[in-house]
């Protein structure tokens, strides 16, 4: 009898420290101050790359889902879009068989994107695009 006792405030502590969240999410990892490093263009052609001085361009995810552009330079413009990360497969159609995986959103453009250590790279690079290359600020 004292043993069931003892069992269930183990069992509700269990429980109440229990969450689907508990590891760190893409979009918590993506949240933050960025600041474009270099532009990658791959095409039929090869591989082109594009540097960019720090502060030149500044990416601002919120965790509102706006990402906000702050550009000091004329190539790229200043802009405020809505972002999402959500499962997707590289193809248009996906079916039960395709492997899903994570995609950055940008005002509904489907962007391949991954993130090591205090790099973000996002880009349509799977589709002969551009990988932006961004390093964490803040």
């Amino acid at each position: 009898m004292k043993l069931k006792y003892l069992f269930l405030p183990f069992l509700l502590f269990l429980l109440t420290n229990c969450s689907k969240d508990d590891d760190n999410s893409s979009n918590d990892l993506i949240v933050g101050k960025w600041q474009l490093d270099k532009i990658i263009l791959n095409g039929f052609a090869g591989q082109t790359e594009t540097l960019y001085n720090p502060e030149d361009v500044i990416y601002k995810f919120y965790s509102n889902g706006t990402l906000e552009i702050i550009s000091n330079i004329s190539d790229i413009n200043s802009e405020t879009m809505n972002y999402s990360i959500e499962l997707d497969c590289l193809n248009s159609n996906c079916d039960n068989n395709d492997q899903m995986y994570e995609f950055l959103f940008l005002n509904g453009n489907k962007n391949e994107f991954w993130i090591e250590e205090n790099t973000l790279s996002f880009g349509t690079a799977y589709v002969d695009g551009s990988t932006f290359v961004l390093s964490h600020l803040q």
